[in-house]
């Protein structure tokens, strides 16, 4: 859910930038990607707002039982309270790619991997 929500404004954004920075209308680029850094922020947080008013039907839906409905539970806790991060990582390596610079965008996505195991 959260890598769909980062796609929505990596390919878009991506696309626009990509014609804009072609037209060299740099004061555009500039907009439309805060204007994507902000809107991946809103997401998350209304996305970690939905997750946690529907917590409980949520974990049922992914099919825990009795006896992992807690740790399911706290998990996604933890993991929606922080799902800004995981778009704004997809929504920056994409805006990042649309510049031309897929090096900076895989070792950001290799990092934020990187962490995500080690806080695992």
């Amino acid at each position: 859910v959260f890598q769909a929500a980062g796609n929505i404004f990596a390919v878009g954004g991506a696309s626009y930038l990509s014609r804009k920075l072609g037209e060299r209308d740099l004061a555009e680029v500039k907009r439309a990607s805060a204007t994507c850094f902000y809107l991946s922020v809103l997401v998350g947080m209304i996305l970690t707002g939905f997750f946690w008013l529907y917590i409980d039907k949520i974990v049922r839906w992914f099919g825990a039982t009795t006896g992992t409905f807690q740790y399911t539970k706290e998990y996604l806790i933890v993991m929606s309270s922080m799902s800004f991060l995981p778009i704004l990582q997809v929504t920056l390596a994409g805006l990042i790619r649309s510049e031309g610079a897929t090096n900076h965008a895989m070792i950001g996505i290799l990092l934020g991997t990187g962490v995500n195991i080690v806080m695992d």
